[in-house]
């Protein structure tokens, strides 16, 4: 009778195991989620939006910034991970160029000579909380061409969802 239930515990333990591996199968990266910028999608539990400003060229030296915009409308906080997180942006002659998040880490002598403001202002966030509007500013080098820019994509470490932002 022991024995029974041993093997019955092993059993249930290892389903309960694989189920939540099979679970964690569900966040595929490669199944892309197309939202038009400036909208509310309930089904993400955020808002987004995606703009290119000329007037930002040059603010640091030798780049250009793409600001996005997220709004945290989940009933949870949005975790981000600036050392796994991945950003992209498909320019107008449809090349794709990765995003530079964390510039302190990618160039160090530019975040150097930035001024604490800025440093502040490009500071990749950890989480955004509920309800919270916060602009993730988006670094390329001065040669991507931003103007008309076709998509914006990501992919949250969190949550795994490849989301492609459509202007």
């Amino acid at each position: 009778m022991i024995k029974v239930f041993s093997v019955m515990f092993c059993l249930l333990f290892l389903l309960t195991a694989c189920g939540k591996q099979s679970g964690k199968s569900g966040k595929n990266p490669k199944q892309v989620i197309r939202v038009s910028a400036g909208t509310n999608v309930p089904s993400l539990g955020m808002a987004i939006d995606a703009y290119y400003d000329r007037n930002t060229d040059g603010l640091i030296q030798g780049y250009k910034i793409l600001s996005v915009a997220l709004t945290n409308n989940s009933i949870d906080v949005m975790q981000t991970d600036k050392l796994s997180d991945q950003w992209f942006v498909t320019d107008m002659h449809g090349a794709r160029h990765k995003a530079i998040i964390d510039l302190r880490n990618a160039d160090p002598r530019a975040f150097a000579g930035l001024s604490e403001r800025i440093r502040s202002l490009i500071e990749y966030p950890l989480i955004i909380q509920v309800g919270e509007t916060r602009i993730i500013d988006l670094m390329f080098r001065s040669n991507v061409t931003l103007d008309s820019f076709q998509n914006v994509r990501f992919i949250l470490a969190s949550t795994g969802k490849n989301i492609e932002i459509i202007p």
